[in-house]
């Protein structure tokens, strides 16, 4: 691929859609949401925008981020802010939850050297603070084998010179994999969407809902 660096569309649009319909199918009124990597809250503007009167504990480690959460006119999703490494928050964690929210966060909180372990980890501890009927609701994105690491380095390279930021191809979670340890922990597949999320590009975006049995 021999694309200029400013001639990617990205796909952005697309790819959120699919995130909030999941929210919209396994969020309801009530529920007590963990939102990990909760950023700037703009999944809790469209649970607000759906109606969801819920309780959300929002955990970032980006304190700008969260600071804009404050400023959001929001009613009925009732927002707390924990400024956290999403691990160490979760390794302590003891409250109830219901729905369990990774948007674009598992390809920055996995140990991608060794990824399995680090999915039976989390899942693991997902089955202990999940009850039957809980869900992990994952968006994010990967690379199939399919693109060869030369069009992933042009591609990194539009990154970096777009929004000077820009992950090892390695950080990302293969679906494949992540839906076999999440049901090897005690999970099942509820609704698995995939799009391309890169025009010139098969950069993939995946939403997938794990259902606690």
């Amino acid at each position: 691929m021999n694309k200029p660096n400013n001639e990617y569309e990205m796909l952005f649009g697309q790819c959120y859609e699919l995130i909030q319909s999941a929210l919209r199918c396994y969020v309801q009124s009530g529920n007590r949401v963990l939102d990990l990597g909760i950023n700037n809250g703009n999944l809790e503007m469209h649970l607000e925008a759906e109606a969801i009167d819920c309780k959300v504990i929002g955990v970032d480690t980006d304190a700008e981020a969260l600071a804009k959460i404050a400023s959001l006119d929001l009613f009925l999703v009732d927002v707390k802010i924990v400024c956290a490494d999403a691990n160490e928050f979760v390794t302590g964690f003891t409250g109830e939850i219901d729905n369990v929210i990774l948007s674009a966060t598992l390809h920055e909180i996995n140990d991608y050297e060794n990824q399995a372990e680090y999915l039976r980890w989390f899942f693991g501890r997902m089955a202990e603070v999940l009850p039957s009927g809980g869900n992990v609701i994952v968006g994010d994105f990967y690379f199939p084998n399919d693109v060869t690491d030369e069009q992933y380095r042009s591609f990194k390279a539009f990154q970096l010179q777009a929004i000077a930021h820009a992950d090892a191809r390695e950080k990302f979670v293969n679906p494949e994999l992540l839906t076999d340890i999440a049901c090897e922990c005690g999970f099942h597949v509820a609704k698995y969407d995939e799009i391309r999320a890169v025009k010139e590009l098969n950069r993939r975006y995946y939403t997938v809902v794990f259902e606690k049995k």
